[in-house]
């Protein structure tokens, strides 16, 4: 029998592509943590967006994105590219934005790395 391990897998990057505390960004803006969902994960959003908001104080938004992440699949490996799907992450983080946390239903990996959680 094989075992298949799914590992929920999940991004909470520091924005370095946009500088969050430049002049673009009014003081006075509200800011969020933006969800997405990259593919179909069986997590309840909402609560999840709940929950956030209550334990670090900070207002979050779902953010839609894309959902079908074949375009990174190393098919030698059978894992999926983590810096293909942040970079093609970076083109939805609004300006609004200080995190953005993408959750994943896929085995990723970088280079030097046997998995990325």
């Amino acid at each position: 029998m094989k075992i298949l391990i799914i590992f929920y897998i999940i991004f909470l990057f520091n924005m370095s592509a946009r500088n969050l505390y430049s002049d673009e960004i009014k003081i006075d803006q509200e800011k969020y943590i933006y969800i997405t969902e990259l593919n179909e994960t069986y997590i309840d959003m909402k609560n999840l967006c709940k929950i956030i908001e209550e334990r670090f104080k900070i207002k979050t938004q779902l953010l839609k994105t894309f959902s079908d992440v074949e375009f990174a699949l190393n098919r030698k490996r059978y894992q999926y590219y983590a810096p293909e799907i942040l970079k093609k992450l970076l083109i939805y983080i609004p300006r609004n934005g200080i995190r953005l946390l993408g959750l994943l239903d896929k085995d990723i990996y970088d280079n030097g790395l046997n998995f990325v959680f």
